[in-house]
């Protein structure tokens, strides 16, 4: 194995876990809590900058997990603020699913812009 080869590895064990721990966290969000919305935005928008390294795979099972998440707030009712921002992020995940099973690649600049959309405003 090459040194980059070993490097790209390390990177994507790395990557790996860290979706591990966001996605036990995405499992345990109450869809009841008012903040699940904004938890769940924080929880996903640390991920889409390494999403290069993470890989297709990954991405895939992470857009899966964030997708559940998503119809199931759906379903529990959203507050109208909130709605748009969502239905246009799970519009981007069927986007995503697609590109996965046609192998290419999703188009990862307007996962961004909605993770920063979605992303709970840090001045309150």
């Amino acid at each position: 194995m090459s040194r980059d080869e070993d490097t790209d590895d390390r990177f994507r064990r790395m990557y790996r876990r860290e979706l591990e721990v966001r996605r036990s966290a995405l499992g345990a969000l109450d869809p009841a809590d008012p903040a699940a919305t904004a938890a769940m935005a924080a929880a996903v928008h640390p991920l889409i900058g390494g999403a290069g390294a993470v890989g297709l795979f990954e991405l895939g099972v992470l857009c899966r997990t964030v997708e559940q998440r998503l119809r199931r707030l759906e379903s529990d009712g959203l507050s109208p603020d909130a709605e748009p921002a969502l239905l246009k992020f799970l519009a981007i995940l069927d986007d995503v699913s697609e590109a996965l099973g046609e192998h290419r690649a999703p188009d990862i600049d307007a996962i961004h812009a909605l993770a920063l959309e979605l992303a709970p405003d840090p001045e309150g």
